[in-house]
């Protein structure tokens, strides 16, 4: 393995030929921890990190990821919570695109085609129909003008109860959601990359302590594919075209 580009202790604005080695070490070792802590593999831990020993700013660096990803979880609300966000984000564009409509327009039609909502609850609710972050907190729980103020099974019902819904979130899971995870950890992945190479240039590696957003580890991936495939209640889990294909032949 190619040793690590040598970040100076006092890493003053890192030199422009050396900005693209530091973002590929920075990433293969946020991989690398992510791939490590997800199997509890503290030999490889402290096999990656002698990569380091020899550069104090990326052995702190790589200290204070280990540290703040074991000290992170996401439980299965956060995780289900992810997995609806990214849904009903992806619906509304459908519907949007389907109907030629305002964004407004194709929130108001996603709530009557999936939940049946009428337009004055939805006013009711205080809810501005083109602010699509506002929209989507109205369905997910925690939130003080949530429709839904806990994460229970009544509530999965709920969203589970539309067939229509059911079918359009089955070729979702099939055919969309994989990319979604895939391409929104290597946006965070590079966000991190972009925040510690700011955090090096100003001599200041203990603003890792702040930074929130972390890409999720494998094991936080694995467990949205299992949720998210076990959101679907088994009656939706045979996609339209299967049952037809059933039905044809009885």
């Amino acid at each position: 393995m190619a040793k690590p580009i040598k970040v100076p202790e006092k890493a003053q604005n890192v030199p422009l030929m050396h900005v693209k080695p530091l973002r590929r070490d920075l990433e293969k070792m946020i991989r690398s921890v992510m791939t490590n802590i997800n199997e509890n593999n503290q030999k490889g831990i402290g096999k990656e990190r002698q990569n380091y020993t020899e550069n104090g700013v990326l052995l702190k660096i790589y200290d204070k990821l280990v540290m703040k990803y074991k000290q992170s979880k996401r439980c299965k609300e956060d995780i289900i919570r992810y997995i609806l966000r990214k849904v009903f984000k992806t619906l509304r564009s459908k519907v949007m695109n389907e109907n030629k409509v305002s964004n407004k327009r194709a929130s108001f039609l996603m709530c009557q085609r999936y939940f049946e909502l009428k337009f004055n609850e939805i006013k009711e609710s205080g809810v501005d129909l083109e602010d699509e972050e506002g929209l989507l907190d109205f369905f997910m729980p925690y939130n003080k003008n949530s429709k839904n103020r806990t994460m229970n099974s009544s509530f999965i019902d709920e969203i589970f109860s539309s067939d229509q819904f059911c079918e359009d979130y089955k070729y979702f899971l099939d055919h969309q959601f994989e990319r979604f995870l895939q391409a929104d950890n290597n946006r965070k992945i590079k966000k991190l990359i972009d925040f510690l190479i700011v955090c090096i240039e100003k001599d200041n590696i203990s603003k890792l302590d702040k930074f929130n957003r972390l890409p999720w580890l494998d094991l936080w991936l694995q467990d949205a594919r299992d949720n998210a495939a076990a959101l679907l209640p088994e009656k939706a889990a045979v996609s339209t075209a299967e049952k037809k294909k059933i039905k044809g032949k009885q």
